[in-house]
């Protein structure tokens, strides 16, 4: 499946471990933006966007990362392919 992710990616064969610390990455980032600003800030909100080719354990997969990594608040936004 061109989908797979190799099982040293993952941890507890769900969790994407780069997707994960990426997004602490971004988290950390956006709470010392709102730190320094007194602006913005972390908010936990992430959209996930995915078409119908996109497999159900994928986005297990990510969603469990996103929950790990802090963002408790998501949006699908589904692609519809033209044609």
């Amino acid at each position: 499946s061109p989908f797979a992710i190799p099982e040293a990616e993952l941890e507890r064969k769900f969790v994407l471990k780069k997707l994960r610390t990426k997004l602490k990455e971004v988290k950390e980032a956006q709470e010392m933006t709102a730190s320094i600003t007194e602006e913005g800030g972390f908010n936990g909100k992430i959209v996930i966007i995915a078409d119908k080719a996109t497999p159900y354990i994928l986005l297990t997969q990510v969603l469990i990362a996103c929950g790990e990594a802090g963002f408790g608040e998501y949006k699908f936004a589904i692609v519809r392919m033209e044609g």
